[in-house]
């Protein structure tokens, strides 16, 4: 197992990037969404690849947690206008412990951002939509996206029962 992944190792060398999402009648960026890039050292995987092993190793929740507390120290380093929308994605294995996972970040990048969007594109193995409670997902003011709309199979279950704030679309 690579030694980012081992217990207790904090994820040293995690990489993310923000990607602005642009209000299309408007033209104006309306927030960002961070996107896992990978680990230093690791540039052969993909981000996918990366929380698999993750969670083939017990560690996905932590990386999750890793990830949010990542995004908030970086917040502090953006320009003042960026602070709008912050949109982070939602492995589908993570949501049984979605109350443990917002409990430990939100209120922090809450403060740093208008507006903590939870993105959820597919359900967690043999779920019902809601796996993902909305209530958890919009605590403290949280707000709830479909994520990938229309290119997986849940996308229609997902709306319907988790009642969406933003959906985002792909081709």
């Amino acid at each position: 197992m690579p030694p980012h992944v081992e217990p207790n190792s904090g994820f040293p060398g995690l990489r993310l990037a923000f990607q602005a999402i642009v209000n299309v009648h408007t033209g104006q960026c309306f927030g960002h969404e961070a996107l896992l890039r990978g680990w230093d050292g690791c540039q052969d995987q993909t981000a996918t690849e990366l929380l698999d092993l993750c969670h083939k190793a017990g560690r996905l929740l932590d990386l999750e947690i890793a990830i949010r507390t990542k995004v908030g120290e970086m917040a502090a380093l953006l320009p003042a206008p960026a602070h709008g929308a912050l949109f982070l994605n939602l492995d589908a294995r993570s949501a049984v412990h979605l109350d443990v996972l917002l409990g430990e970040v939100q209120g922090a990048l809450q403060t740093a951002f208008a507006h903590v969007v939870t993105e959820i594109a597919v359900l967690p193995a043999e779920a019902e939509a809601l796996a993902y409670p909305a209530k958890i997902m919009r605590r403290g003011g949280g707000m709830v996206a479909v994520d990938r709309f229309g290119a997986t199979p849940d996308s229609l279950t997902l709306l319907t029962g988790c009642n969406p704030d933003f959906i985002k679309i792909d081709q």
